[in-house]
């Protein structure tokens, strides 16, 4: 039988299994959290792109009837954290936001001084600007939350 004898220093090994420990317990749910707020931005910001402009209301109404940008909003937004989940609330704060998202019936024939026409459709399709923004956000996670957790990483490690 071969042997191998020497010695070896696993003094770096163990410091670097000390900063992953430091990490894990005072960074993973700072970690969370920012990622969260990052997908909600995304989110946000394309369920606004997505939203029809008439007025101007409805897009406002996703931050709360103030034109301001996503980031800034999510950022004032609290990061609920119920077991092992974390989450943000997106809403549209105007009455009619669900009936441009799913659509809705209407009365054909009636007569809408707004538009000066007579409705011809008995429904109105749904835009569906927030399950898009959704799925949006959701096909570009992983490459998010790699790019954030690298980030993360280089600021444990002071790289």
């Amino acid at each position: 039988m071969a042997s191998i004898r020497g010695k070896a220093d696993f003094s770096e090994l163990k410091k670097f299994e000390r900063q992953l420990k430091k990490m894990e317990k005072t960074e993973n749910d700072k970690f969370l959290r920012d990622l969260c707020r990052e997908l909600a931005a995304i989110t946000l910001s394309k369920a606004i792109f997505l939203t029809p402009v008439v007025s101007g209301d409805l897009r406002r109404g996703w931050t709360g009837g103030v034109a301001i940008d996503a980031k800034d909003y999510i950022a004032k937004k609290n990061v609920r954290k119920t077991g092992n989940t974390y989450g943000i609330t997106l809403k549209n704060d105007m009455f009619y936001a669900s009936y441009v998202n799913y659509g809705h019936s209407q009365k054909v024939g009636r007569y809408v001084p707004a538009i000066e026409k007579r409705l011809v459709k008995p429904w109105v399709n749904g835009l569906f600007m927030a399950d898009r923004a959704v799925m949006h956000a959701q096909a570009r996670y992983p490459a998010i939350a790699l790019r954030m957790l690298e980030k993360y990483m280089k600021e444990g490690f002071n790289v």
